[in-house]
């Protein structure tokens, strides 16, 4: 049987932290390993991060942001997080920058890893557009060691 709870954020960064503790609350009754809630809870907070700020800069009104996760599905162990939002079309995957990686860390730009970060982190990630709103999914296998 698949476990699954829904979640609605406002577009407010405040809402993070709502975030963080309802995956870790759902990975704990879902008997996901620490690190992999840890994972999952970095890899939403920064694209959460990137909608809030660059998606709703100003705060704008609309519809919420939608958080789904999923655990168990049959034959699979598996976690899924799906992000949607109904900001400006924007593929993360496909249209956020290289990370500049080579060179002193004092001469690279500021920012511009977390995407990278979140599909070093993940095992798939996913983006459509579906009925006006960006739909992101995130999924990390479950290994025997976590």
């Amino acid at each position: 049987m698949t476990a699954a709870t829904q979640m609605a954020l406002a577009a407010d960064l405040s809402e993070l932290t709502r975030l963080a503790d309802r995956i870790e609350e759902f990975c704990a009754a879902n008997e996901v390993p620490p690190a992999v809630a840890y994972q999952l809870t970095l890899a939403a907070d920064e694209l959460i991060t990137n909608v809030i700020s660059y998606g709703f800069p100003d705060g704008a009104p609309g519809l919420p942001i939608s958080v789904s996760l999923s655990a168990g599905a049959p034959g699979r162990a598996e976690v899924s997080v799906v992000i949607s939002d109904n900001g400006p079309a924007f593929d993360p995957f496909a249209e956020a920058p290289p990370p500049v990686l080579e060179g002193d860390i004092d001469d690279r730009p500021i920012g511009g890893l977390g995407v990278h970060l979140v599909r070093t982190m993940m095992d798939d990630v996913s983006y459509a557009r579906e009925a006006g709103r960006n739909v992101v999914t995130l999924r990390k296998r479950i290994t025997a060691a976590g």
